[in-house]
């Protein structure tokens, strides 16, 4: 599942909304029962912060190689894409104040401390 965030989020799950809303973002497809690439694309320009939960990308570059058409997007085009750690399933459930602490540092960057994320990295 990808998220989508524009100071609102799309999240994969039922708890993430909650977690979203919390660190201070709103839910970007809140008007979709489902939301696919199409949607997501139709509202390219609604999004401010992309999140990849598939493993193996070190770089933006990685994931529009996957999908081509994420380009387009307004976080890939700013440069502000997430992906989940290799600790990530391990750990967000088990701290999920360190969850949403992230979620904080993310849709809030001015108050991420540099390189101080556990469950996401920051892809260039």
């Amino acid at each position: 599942m990808v998220h989508y965030i524009r100071r609102r989020v799309v999240p994969s799950g039922r708890g993430a909304r909650e977690l979203i809303r919390l660190a201070g973002g709103r839910y970007t497809y809140a008007n979709y029962s489902r939301v696919d690439l199409e949607v997501v694309l139709k509202h390219k320009n609604d999004v401010d912060i992309l999140v990849w939960s598939g493993y193996g990308v070190k770089t933006i570059d990685d994931i529009i190689k996957i999908e081509p058409r994420l380009k387009e997007l307004r976080p890939v085009i700013l440069g502000r894409v997430y992906a989940y750690s290799p600790a990530f399933y391990q750990l967000s459930n088990a701290y999920p104040e360190k969850l949403l602490e992230e979620l904080v540092w993310i849709i809030h960057p001015e108050a991420a401390p540099p390189g101080n994320f556990t469950l996401f990295v920051k892809l260039k």
